[in-house]
Formats: C-alpha cells, sequence, structure tokens
C-alpha cells in the first residue's frame, strides 16, 4: 500500500510505504511490527524522525544507507545498536553492479573554489558523454546550463524548484541522449538512477565526506 497525498489507501496490505513527513503528519498510521527506513543516515537527529520513533515505539527498525556517516559529525548510536556492513564498494564493481570508473582530479590540493571551469571541463574530458554535474548554488547552475547551451551542448537544469513533472521529462531526455549534460543542485544527489550516464562532475565543494559519496555514487 502507498501512503500519500489523496491516494486510496490499501489498509489490507502488509507492506506500507509513506514518507517519514506524512506518518508523523497523520493522526492515524498503520501497525507495524518492522519500519525499514531508507537513507537513514538522515535519522539520527532530525526532529521529524524523533516524532516516527516515537509513534512506533518498541517496535523493530532496520535502517538502510550506503554513507552511515553524518554531515554534522553526530553519531549514529543514538538510533542503532549495531551497524552491519554488508558489502563494499569494491566488491560490487567486481560482481558488475557498480561501474568501474576513471578518476579525474587535479595533482594538488585546491585550497579554494574549484579546480577547473565545469563547462571547459565536460569540453575538454568529457568527450560529448552523457553528465550529471553538481554545482554549488542555483545561479552557478543556472549560469553553468546557459554556457553549456551557448557551446552548443544540450543541458538541463534541475533545482528544488523544478516541479516534478519537469524533473522526470528532462531526466527521459538525458535517458535518451536529447539532453547531453543534467545539471543539478541538491537534487540528483540521491536517488538518481539514469544508468546511460557515463561522466560525472563534481562542480562545487562537498564539505563531508557522505555528501560526496553520495554524488559519486
Amino acid at each position: 500500500g502507498i501512503i500519500q497525498g489523496d491516494r486510496r489507501p490499501d489498509p489490507r496490505a502488509i507492506i506500507q510505504v509513506a514518507s517519514a513527513a506524512t506518518l508523523v503528519r497523520r493522526e492515524s498510521i498503520p501497525p507495524a511490527k518492522m519500519i525499514v527506513v531508507d537513507e537513514a543516515h538522515h535519522f539520527a537527529g532530525a526532529e521529524g524522525w524523533k516524532g516516527l520513533v516515537e509513534r512506533y515505539a518498541g517496535k523493530h527498525f532496520m535502517l538502510l544507507t550506503a554513507t552511515p556517516d553524518r554531515g554534522d559529525g553526530r553519531p549514529m548510536s543514538n538510533v542503532a545498536e549495531a551497524l552491519v556492513a554488508t558489502v563494499q564498494p569494491s566488491k560490487l564493481i567486481e560482481d558488475g553492479v557498480l561501474t568501474p570508473c576513471e578518476i579525474l582530479a587535479p595533482s594538488e590540493r585546491v585550497l579554494k573554489g574549484i579546480a577547473c571551469e565545469p563547462v571547459e571541463a565536460y569540453v575538454r574530458w568529457g568527450g560529448g558523454r552523457r553528465c550529471v554535474m553538481f554545482c554549488q548554488t542555483k545561479q552557478h547552475a543556472r549560469e553553468v546550463t546557459s554556457k553549456l547551451m551557448a557551446r552548443g551542448i544540450n543541458a538541463g537544469c534541475v533545482t528544488d524548484e523544478t516541479a516534478w513533472t519537469v524533473r522526470q521529462s528532462i531526466y527521459r531526455r538525458v535517458a535518451t541522449g536529447d539532453i547531453r549534460v543534467l545539471v543539478n543542485v541538491f537534487v540528483a544527489t540521491e536517488g538518481l538512477d539514469i544508468p546511460a550516464l557515463e561522466v560525472c562532475i563534481l562542480a562545487r565543494t562537498a564539505g563531508n565526506a557522505s555528501l560526496y559519496l553520495q554524488m559519486v555514487g
């Protein structure tokens, strides 16, 4: 069953899927013996998640994340009893689940800013392949998108202001190759699934390991 907006609920379904924010807001929530939480690194310390824990007090929680690390340095131990590392990226690459990659980086540490102008980086090393690019701000993303278009490179820009239907249209056009570069700010960081993408450009700072791993992952 799906618990969302105006969708018709199915209380008979043994598995219910919902966002934490929806469950916290609703007066009536489905009974459950196990609660599975995706992207669980957001769980620790988040006020909305605390409400979810309280509403399912005493039940079994299974927390899933590719990056069990918080940007603010806080531990996960206040919400989890044990960390179970099921597999390493190297094993997933060996098994063909993840794609082996070639990494291009500056030869020396860049103390301020980014190592290369993003559009020039794509032109020089992107080879016209389909690319996802992470920018620092919405203004930066719009400027990069305009520069790409001016160079004859079809690009689509996605931010938190982009309507869901527009996002889906852009993603489909990236998958088909009509759009070569998907430019975004904090939208394609988690959960993006476009297998046709071949290049990832980090045109921003990361600040912490978790955000970096989510972007390149």
